[in-house]
């Protein structure tokens, strides 16, 4: 007889700046697996970076991918030009918006 723990996948895509959604879905996700007796493992589908709650909401993701082991962040254009804007490999030319 195997010991092994179920896994249940949970994705979550297009988070933005839903900050207190993201919260409550990641309370729902511990419950559930709690609930199926299972190990969670969330999968991230990119846009987590944009909206006023940006650094809260990425804060809450890395807390997650740590809470669930075998949790992953694909990211998406804007994650990597964050990551790249803050690696100083910015390579994207400014682009000047003016009004008529």
């Amino acid at each position: 007889m195997s010991t092994d723990v179920p896994k249940t996948t949970y994705v979550i895509g297009h988070v933005d700046s839903f900050l207190a959604e993201l919260q409550a879905l990641i309370d729902w996700i511990a419950e559930d697996a709690t609930s199926r007796s299972a190990k969670a493992r969330v999968v991230f589908l990119g846009s987590v970076v944009g909206g006023i709650y940006t650094r809260a909401v990425v804060r809450e993701v890395l807390q997650t991918l740590e809470r669930f082991p075998g949790s992953i962040l694909i990211s998406d254009r804007k994650e990597r030009n964050l990551l790249d804007f803050l690696e100083d490999n910015w390579t994207r030319q400014p682009v000047l918006c003016q009004a008529k």
